[in-house]
């Protein structure tokens, strides 16, 4: 069997685990879908929770790592053994990467927002992502190099573009709005942390 037949079954096991998740933390799901990059999944209409995002976002590279696990203990021969520990393993260990839309990146967006807001995220976010793809296209070279093997720098070609950093932080905090406001409309009230005053403000101005 080919060896990109075994980062392919990786995938589809890092998908599962996802929409396993899914189905058991947010009552809507999700749906996975098949992009250039691979496959990806997405939420089936409004984000859930916060903290069950990162659940869900989690499962992937868990499902991979134990994966791992159980094919080392299934008797088979040592080249598929460990050609299926390594793929899982990677899999798993790349999209710990603290990249936007890997699952360690949605993981450290997610908590940064919640500790410095939209702008702060994205700014953090983006020299992040700066940093680590430049780490990741020198750890991809030296592997084409001394270990012929092109993977790294593959899946780094296929790794969406900063724009997709502030298209999820604004989905995000979209996201923040529509839960605040349908626990608004649920207690019938809701704690106020801060009181401002402005002098000769128009009401247009308040809202917007």
């Amino acid at each position: 069997m080919p060896d990109w037949l075994y980062y392919i079954l990786a995938l589809c096991i890092h998908e599962l685990f996802h929409y396993i998740a899914g189905k058991l933390f947010f009552k809507q799901g999700m749906t996975i879908g098949l992009t250039v990059g691979g496959f990806r999944a997405e939420w089936k209409g409004l984000q859930p929770e916060k903290s069950r995002q990162c659940v869900i976002y989690a499962m992937g590279p868990i499902g991979n790592f134990a994966a791992a696990l159980v094919i080392s203990l299934i008797p088979v021969s040592d080249a598929v053994q460990k050609k299926l520990i390594y793929s899982n393993i990677f899999i798993g260990l790349f999209n710990l990467i603290p990249l936007c839309p890997m699952d360690g990146g949605n993981i450290l967006l997610i908590i940064l927002y919640d500790f410095l807001g939209l702008d702060r995220t994205y700014e953090i976010m983006k020299r992040i992502g700066l940093r680590v793809r430049l780490m990741l296209i020198a750890a991809g070279l030296v592997m084409c190099v001394v270990e012929n093997n092109p993977s790294l720098l593959i899946a780094i070609a296929f790794i969406p573009d900063m724009k997709s950093i502030k298209r999820t932080v604004k989905s995000l905090n979209l996201n923040a709005l529509i839960h605040r406001r349908e626990r608004i409309l649920k207690r019938g009230s809701y704690p106020v942390r801060h009181i401002l005053v402005f002098k000769e403000l128009l009401l247009g101005e308040v809202l917007s």
